[in-house]
């Protein structure tokens, strides 16, 4: 009887819009066991690559175990062609995620289809743990997953990965963020192209716990890689002919990065809520590599007939991973409980 409870749930929120109390009981006995689909456009223009993609996911909760399967397609295309060529027209993927709620976590096994350069499948293992009302970790182990540290990466690359994270809340308003992975890069043909290990960390305060939320973050990022000595002939189709192939093109050299941002609003950005409520941050940043950036993001997020939501988020960042340093990107998204 549980989809006639929710039912009634997004009825009563529907016709109550200001019981805030209502709303937030809601959220954490109904949200997190409905299913529902998941439906998103996301345009991105990092120099010299723009794209835009269509991503669409269902997830069906079946007691303790979850099923979500997903279909992205990706049309790209190179703005510059003095650093990038040979750039596939449509990057495809197909997949499903399997997850099982446990005690006191939850595990997590991920399968991709992609046909990007190549045709290759991708695997991803994950689990997340809960230890107290204070710490949570999670462990991640991916083969051929997605590299964003470059746009040749991007492209026509990816990753096998190793990754810790881990939460601390020392309280209800301050928290922090720790997060170590360990990638080994590959073009699509699994060619090694070289490895790294980054480190993240954030320290942050909530001023202000409920919606509109105000959160101050200062945040820090190292990254060490390492290259092999040749580019190997399966990345030369992205390389143009008026540069020398390097690997060095394809794998960004060592950076530090440290920064501080201010986000409002931030409690509802991906999570269901009534009424138009806007949401949005900036930052500012230090990038050994690219020197001073900053960062800003804006969205709003509505339900439009009581049991969805929709929400559209802009952001522009500039001053990031070595080479590529100016990211845009807009994304309407929608989602639907049934």
């Amino acid at each position: 009887r549980f989809p006639l409870a929710q039912s009634l749930a997004f009825d009563a929120l529907t016709n109550q819009p200001n019981r805030d109390a209502l709303d937030s009981r809601f959220l954490d006995a109904t949200i997190p066991q409905a299913d529902h689909v998941d439906s998103r456009l996301t345009f991105v223009w990092r120099s010299p690559l723009s794209s835009y993609n269509v991503k669409t996911s269902l997830t069906f909760n079946l007691g303790r175990i979850s099923i979500e399967p997903a279909i992205l397609v990706k049309w790209q295309s190179s703005t510059n062609s003095g650093d990038l060529v040979g750039v596939p027209r449509v990057d495809k993927r197909v997949g499903a995620t399997l997850g099982l709620n446990l005690p006191k976590g939850r595990l997590g096994f991920s399968g991709t289809y992609r046909h990007a350069v190549s045709r290759f499948a991708a695997f991803k293992l994950q689990y997340n743990r809960i230890w107290n009302n204070n710490v949570t970790t999670s462990l991640e182990l991916g083969r051929n997953q997605e590299s964003n540290d470059s746009v040749a990466l991007l492209v026509g690359g990816m990753e096998d990965v190793i990754k810790a994270q881990g939460t601390y809340r020392f309280s209800k308003r301050q928290f922090f963020e720790l997060q170590v992975d360990v990638p080994w890069f590959f073009s699509q043909n699994r060619d090694k192209l070289g490895s790294g290990v980054g480190t993240e960390w954030v320290i942050g305060h909530r001023f202000r716990t409920e919606y509109p939320d105000v959160t101050v973050r200062v945040t820090g990022q190292v990254e060490r890689y390492s290259r092999v000595q040749t580019l190997p002939p399966s990345m030369l189709r992205l390389i143009p002919g008026n540069l020398v192939p390097s690997v060095d093109l394809v794998v960004p050299n060592d950076f530090e990065q440290f920064g501080a941002m201010i986000s409002l609003g931030e409690s509802i950005r991906d999570t269901y809520t009534r009424g138009f409520r806007p949401f949005g941050s900036i930052g500012v940043n230090y990038n050994s590599t690219s020197g001073i950036g900053h960062s800003v993001e804006g969205g709003i997020a509505t339900s439009l007939f009581g049991h969805d939501r929709l929400s559209l988020i802009g952001s522009y960042a500039e001053g990031g991973f070595g080479r590529n340093t100016s990211i845009r990107q807009f994304s309407p998204q929608y989602q639907l409980w049934f």
